[in-house]
């Protein structure tokens, strides 16, 4: 009767474990099936928000603010265009100077660094923006060439005013992907240096997010941030972005001490 027992008891055990089995991989199913759609959803959104900032660029400002970027600067994964990193760092400008802004949006969805270079540069050479920012390289990672990469590094920052302020490569996560990250961020920084460039810590920020990074900053295709990880981008920016802005308009106080020490 006792081996009756046990053989019963393994056997409902054997049953159990099928059965949690079953449920945990549909519910991973259940997830890449999310995550598939996902994704659908903000392609379909690439065009709509690239009208949006296009739209955008013909209202007037006082600031003119250019972005060079990928579907991060367009703000893909955003509720709204307007609550991307470059969104959140138009607001901070307007609220910094009291002036109005006019923003320049020629980031386009998917961009790598060449593409940014053949597309992005042309458009930029006609401009003479007050503040600019640049986040590109991320979609280099895929398909990552060191040699290629520093040549279209060089070019994007040759192309730049010295104020420019550029984004290291964002946090990866991954081991295998973070490795390229770190080889990619040594060839910027190197670059952005001999140019005499900012470079802002969006790889830092990020990571010093953790898993909690992970779990609340991701839009539902788990690649491009959320309202909330947008908001962690432009805080990479801001206190350079910041310092840039009390040279272009230092506040009474500021002015009236500058005249001082130059007296």
């Amino acid at each position: 009767m006792k081996a009756l027992r046990r053989i019963l008891a393994a056997a409902a055990g054997l049953v159990a474990g099928a059965v949690l089995t079953a449920v945990g991989w549909q519910r991973v199913q259940a997830k890449r099936a999310a995550v598939a759609e996902g994704r659908v959803r903000l392609n379909e959104m690439l065009p709509i928000h690239s009208k949006w900032w296009r739209d955008a660029a013909k209202d007037p400002g006082e600031l003119l603010y250019v972005a060079i970027g990928d579907s991060a600067a367009q703000g893909i994964g955003a509720s709204a265009p307007k609550n991307s990193y470059v969104g959140v760092i138009a607001d901070h400008l307007r609220a910094v100077t009291g002036r109005s802004v006019r923003i320049v949006n020629l980031s386009v969805s998917g961009a790598t660094v060449a593409l940014a270079v053949a597309d992005q540069l042309p458009r930029f050479a006609s401009l003479e923006p007050d503040i600019v920012t640049v986040s590109i390289g991320a979609n280099d990672i895929a398909a990552f060439d060191p040699d290629q990469f520093r040549e279209g590094m060089r070019a994007v920052f040759a192309a730049l005013p010295p104020h420019a302020i550029v984004a290291d490569l964002p946090y990866f996560y991954l081991p295998w992907n973070e490795r390229l990250v770190a080889e990619g961020n040594r060839i910027l920084r190197e670059e952005a240096s001999a140019r005499g460039l900012t470079v802002v810590p969006l790889h830092a920020t990020m990571r010093r997010q953790g898993l909690r990074g992970a779990f609340t900053q991701f839009a539902e295709d788990l690649f491009h941030p959320n309202d909330h990880g947008y908001r962690v981008w432009a805080s990479a920016f801001l206190p350079a972005v910041t310092a840039r802005a009390r040279e272009l308009y230092p506040r009474h106080g500021e002015t009236e001490q500058q005249e001082a020490l130059s007296a």
